[in-house]
């Protein structure tokens, strides 16, 4: 990476130090610096709502507001998996001049599940409008994309059921590797609480979106965590599937020529988001 994610705060300069570095009198001030990234920001109060933002330079006269990836990691929505997770796709996406705010949620083991997983996804990506104040931002142009679990909250945010008042409706989602199918995965009763005959509501709520519209996946061939042949509620709803030979379920987010043929589908789907003319 080329700046380590940390949640240690940088220490602030000594007396001496700041005396040291201040200009003199016949010194020109130094001009300020812009913010380095990755920057943590904060999306509530919890110490889980945060994310890591990633943001490219661009040369005045560039475009006035740019699009922006919200990265959701997996682990079947529990700890101790982390954003961790989708910090090389991150990487990959700055590298081709893409924005992405890569962010942490409350999961299972971590005053997460049902609901406040989902109100944690939600906020997160409300919080774009207040970054959008400092950032040149175009909300017209959020794509989230999730790997495993986060898949599903990808697809489930792209949704009605994440379309709530106060939560910004991205414009497409893609799933890497992604939960399609909650009936199919044990862990999905735990993450909700109860089976689906026990809180059927919960289900119908967490239920991922399969617009071919604006949902497409990437999947591993050889995946054996999410099977391919899980995804065929997807399919059978008309959602495009990239299939990628003899990839298994990390390979899709690993460094390798696996996860660039992941960066190109998600920067396809960013670039579907551009308004023609």
């Amino acid at each position: 990476m080329a700046l380590e994610e940390t949640d240690e705060a940088r220490p602030a300069p000594s007396p001496s130090a700041a005396a040291e570095s201040a200009p003199g009198p016949h010194q020109t001030p130094r001009p300020v610096e812009r913010a380095t990234f990755p920057q943590r920001i904060d999306y509530g109060e919890d110490p889980a709502q945060y994310g890591w933002l990633r943001w490219p330079a661009h040369p005045a006269g560039g475009p006035a507001r740019l699009p922006i990836v919200v990265l959701i990691h997996g682990g079947f929505w529990s700890e101790p998996w982390d954003y961790r997770l989708m910090t090389e796709m991150s990487e990959r996406l700055l590298a081709e001049g893409y924005g992405s705010f890569n962010i942490e949620f409350r999961r299972v083991g971590g005053r997460g599940g049902w609901p406040g997983t989902f109100d944690d996804v939600s906020a997160a990506i409300a919080h774009l409008r207040i970054l959008a104040q400092e950032h040149p931002i175009d909300l017209d142009r959020v794509v989230v994309a999730g790997h495993s679990s986060g898949g599903h909250l990808a697809l489930w945010a792209v949704g009605a059921a994440g379309a709530h008042a106060d939560v910004l409706r991205p414009a497409r989602a893609v799933g890497i590797a992604a939960v399609t199918d909650l009936d199919a995965f044990s862990a999905a009763v735990t993450f909700l609480g109860g089976t689906r005959s026990a809180v059927p509501e919960r289900w119908a709520f967490a239920e991922p979106s399969l617009d071919p519209a604006v949902v497409e996946l990437v999947h591993g061939a050889d995946d054996d965590i999410v099977p391919l042949d899980t995804v065929t509620n997807a399919t059978a709803a008309g959602v495009g599937v990239t299939v990628l030979p003899a990839a298994d379920h990390f390979d899709v987010i690993d460094p390798g020529p696996t996860l660039d043929q992941v960066v190109k589908a998600v920067i396809g789907a960013v670039e579907a988001t551009r308004t023609p003319g």
